[in-house]
C-alpha cells in the first residue's frame, strides 16, 4: 500500500467530485474525501460529514486519524474544497454558517491533520475572486493586510464580521470567509514555510465562475476547467503562499 493520502473535502458534487474522480482514475496514491451525500464509508475511503454539524466534521477526523495511524500513512495533499454560498437558488444562508463552514473547517482540518503531513505536502486551499481585498473598502482591507495579523487575531477580526462590530461590513458573506480563507493562506504560508522552513506548498485557488449547484447554471466555466488549476497544482512545480487561476497567480 502507498503510505500517502490526498484527503478532498466536499468531495461529493462539482468541482470536488471532478477532482476526486480524477485522481482515482489516475493517481496511484490513496484518494480520501468528505461530501454530505457520501456512504458512511467505503474503499476508497469516502465519509459521510455535513460541515455545517461541528460534530460530523469532529468525526470524519477522528475516524481518519485512525485511519492513518494504523496504517501508518502520511498526507500527501489537502483539499479544503467544500464551501456553502447563500445566493443563486442555494439555501439561504447566515453569516456564522457561511463563516463556520468556509473558513473556521479549513482552519481545524488544517489544524487537526498538519501532524500527518508529509514533508513535501500540498494544502490548497478553494477560495474565489469574491475574496480579493480589492472588492472590498480601505479598511477591511488594511484589517486583512495587517503584517502583523496572527491567527488568532484574525480569527478575532471574523468574529466582528459575525457580530456585525468595529467595520462598515459588507453583505457578502461569501467573499469575506474566502477573504478570510486567503488570509489564513498567507498566514500559514509565513509561519509554516518561512519561519519553519517546512517544505509545504500552501497555496489559495480560485477555480473561476463555474457551472456547479453553487455557481449556477448560467456560469461561464465547465466544471472541467474549474478543477484543472486544483489539479495542477497537486502536481506542478508552483510557488508556496500564492493566489492562484487559470494555473497564473493573481493578486490577493
Amino acid at each position: 500500500m502507498n503510505n500517502e493520502i490526498i484527503i478532498i473535502t466536499g468531495a461529493t458534487r462539482g468541482i470536488g467530485k471532478k477532482i476526486y474522480d480524477t485522481l482515482l482514475k489516475k493517481d496511484s496514491t490513496m484518494i480520501s474525501g468528505t461530501g454530505s451525500t457520501a456512504p458512511a464509508e467505503k474503499e476508497p475511503l469516502l465519509y459521510q460529514t455535513d460541515f455545517l454539524n461541528g460534530q460530523s466534521v469532529q468525526n470524519f477526523i477522528l475516524l481518519m486519524s485512525n485511519y492513518l495511524e494504523k496504517n501508518n500513512m502520511q498526507i500527501k495533499a489537502l483539499v479544503n474544497n467544500a464551501a456553502i454560498y447563500g445566493g443563486r437558488g442555494n439555501p439561504p444562508r447566515t453569516r456564522k454558517e457561511i463563516i463556520h463552514v468556509n473558513y473556521k473547517m479549513p482552519q481545524l482540518v488544517f489544524h487537526s491533520f498538519k501532524k500527518y503531513f508529509s514533508s513535501n505536502a500540498r494544502i490548497i486551499n478553494i477560495s474565489s475572486g469574491l475574496g480579493e481585498l480589492r472588492n472590498f473598502s480601505k479598511e477591511i482591507q488594511n484589517a486583512f493586510n495587517d503584517p502583523a495579523l496572527s491567527e488568532i487575531k484574525l480569527n478575532n477580526t471574523v468574529q466582528t464580521f459575525i457580530e456585525n462590530k468595529n467595520f462598515r461590513w459588507p453583505d457578502d458573506s461569501y467573499g469575506i470567509s474566502k477573504a478570510a480563507l486567503n488570509t489564513l493562506t498567507r498566514i500559514w504560508h509565513h509561519k509554516y514555510v518561512i519561519t519553519e522552513n517546512k517544505q509545504w506548498k500552501i497555496i489559495s485557488i480560485c477555480p473561476g465562475w463555474v457551472r456547479t449547484r453553487m455557481g449556477g447554471n448560467e456560469a461561464p466555466l465547465s466544471i472541467e476547467q474549474g478543477a484543472d488549476t486544483p489539479l495542477w497544482a497537486l502536481k506542478s512545480k508552483m510557488e508556496s503562499g500564492l493566489f492562484y487561476r487559470k494555473r497564473k497567480t493573481i493578486p490577493w
